[in-house]
């Protein structure tokens, strides 16, 4: 091969580097913004979740007042109901989670995030569990105080939906 030949291999090879350079240096930053993007939707997932969560727990303690007014047998059918809608939720929300940085799991903070955000579910479910749990026992050790606070909700819904 003479030097000429060799050269402009060489310059080949250079342009063709140049190229690969640059298509990873975009194919990263694609990346980069894709991995903001499955964050910020992560996030978003999980103030939804929160907010679920939070609406989910007073419309709980609505219905368990209007349970305790019905009756202890009634009391253990809304718990047991409300304890499957709640363990969909999480599945719900989990699978959400998941399915939204499996797309993504080659980034370290995206993973961190994820892990962040299970253990935040972890501890809200937790919680969630805790609550039902103290409003189940406090509605035995006093079952006159929940039909009394029952009886007060439905005379004032009565009042509101009779307007």
């Amino acid at each position: 091969m003479d030097d000429e030949t060799k050269r402009d291999i060489a310059s080949d090879v250079a342009k063709a580097n140049r190229e690969v350079v640059s298509a990873l240096e975009e194919s990263h930053a694609d990346l980069k913004a894709d991995a903001g993007e499955a964050k910020r939707d992560l996030k978003s997932g999980l103030s939804e979740a929160k907010h679920d969560a939070e609406t989910g727990l007073a419309e709980t303690k609505r219905d368990v007042a209007q349970v305790v007014s019905e009756g202890a047998g009634a009391i253990s059918e809304e718990m047991s109901r409300l304890r499957s809608e709640l363990a969909g939720v999480m599945e719900s929300v989990t699978r959400m989670g998941r399915d939204k940085v499996h797309a993504i799991t080659h980034h370290d903070s995206v993973t961190q995030s994820l892990a962040a955000g299970e253990a935040a579910i972890d501890g809200l479910t937790k919680e969630l569990r805790a609550l039902e749990h103290d409003i189940a026992e406090s509605t035995r050790r006093y079952p006159w105080r929940a039909l009394g606070i029952a009886g007060c909700v439905g005379f004032l819904i009565g009042f509101l939906v009779r307007r």
